[in-house]
């Protein structure tokens, strides 16, 4: 591997090892070995949550207080697990000889673990029978395929929504869809309707059929299985922008306005007030107005640049990731849509509320 690491190695310690054979090269990817001299601190308070340290070489000493301290190595049970595990309030973890240590990042660990457990509970519950030699039929068993784990609730976890979910708000999500079976050629959401549901498609395809008046001039979009949609309409209490039918017969899962308001909307977007805004630095922070420009004229703030809901998907790729972006007028719910939007696409956004 390019960093050094290994699977094998990575699969020492726990709960590395029940990350998903397909999940290991990212966890990998979001891994490091570092290096402690001896006498060094392997492991500080400051990187306790963000970090899930495993000794992987040498010795070292847990200090819980003055007297009480507890010497590990590389092979002592303990040490199959994180080092964080063993730090008790302000306690430290010192080398007592020169170490390597595996620093796994705690946030893509805790979400691929979750992807994992996903996959492996939509098993959960079914009797799999295996065949003789010569049988015929299942007869009451159900018939597992072998490629089942590659399903919407795989492809859903790796989006850019599920990014922004913890794994408490990915399980109630999962847990609150209601499934609706549809038929190709049936309308899932007639354009300049007002916004009801939340949609994740389980199974089939969808086509959106984008509004010809608008910045795409009427371009179609296919959706497969665990993909999303309804989002935008109920970001910003408006009607839907588009109409979706579906390609082929499938089943979504959907959830109310007020179960998405709950679950994903309070998870991916934050509000800010005027009064937080000015205690920022100048440098910290630029002001988006997301207003139509002929409203924007008429009001033009300072310090604000503007770019209208209807064309701020296509100049996203012009923003900055190491900006924070805070998105107006204050209490419009288009500046809610400006924050998600920019949320989704990788970027530190609020909203003035």
């Amino acid at each position: 591997m390019a960093n050094g690491i290994n699977p094998c190695l990575v699969k020492k310690f726990s709960p590395l090892d029940k990350v998903a054979p397909q999940h290991m090269a990212e966890l990998i990817k979001h891994s490091e070995i570092r290096p402690v001299a001896a006498g060094g601190i392997a492991l500080k308070q400051r990187d306790m949550e963000r970090y899930k340290c495993f000794l992987v070489r040498g010795q070292v000493e847990i200090r819980r207080s003055f007297h009480e301290r507890l010497y590990l190595r590389q092979d002592s049970p303990q040490c199959q697990k994180p080092l964080n595990e063993l730090l008790q309030g302000a306690g430290v973890i010192r080398a007592k000889s020169e170490c390597q240590l595996l620093r796994v990042d705690a946030e893509v660990l805790e979400r691929l673990s979750l992807w994992s457990t996903q996959a492996s509970s939509q098993l959960a519950g079914y009797h799999i029978a295996h065949l003789q030699e010569g049988e015929t039929s299942l007869d009451y068993a159900v018939e597992i395929d072998d490629s089942y784990q590659d399903d919407w609730t795989e492809a859903f976890l790796q989006s850019s929504l599920a990014n922004h979910l913890d794994s408490a708000a990915i399980t109630t999500l999962l847990r609150e869809l209601d499934d609706v079976d549809f038929k190709a050629g049936q309308t899932v959401i007639q354009q300049h309707t007002p916004g009801d549901f939340f949609y994740i498609i389980k199974e089939g395809e969808a086509r959106v059929a984008l509004d010809r008046f608008g910045p795409q001039s009427g371009q179609f979009i296919d959706l497969a299985t665990g993909k999303y949609f309804g989002d935008e309409a109920l970001i910003a209490d408006t009607p839907r922008n588009a109409s979706v039918t579906m390609k082929t017969d499938g089943v979504l899962g959907r959830i109310n306005r007020d179960v998405f308001e709950a679950i994903i909307k309070d998870s991916v977007i934050s509000p800010i007030s005027v009064q937080q805004v000015a205690q920022m630095g100048v440098n910290d922070y630029q002001c988006i107005d997301v207003r139509f420009s002929v409203e924007y004229r008429s009001t033009q703030a300072k310090r604000t640049f503007n770019v209208p809901i209807t064309h701020l998907r296509q100049r996203l790729q012009n923003f900055k990731h190491q900006t924070t972006y805070i998105v107006g007028p204050e209490a419009d719910r288009r500046s809610e849509l400006g924050a998600y939007l920019l949320r989704q696409a990788g970027y530190n956004a609020f909203y003035l509320a």
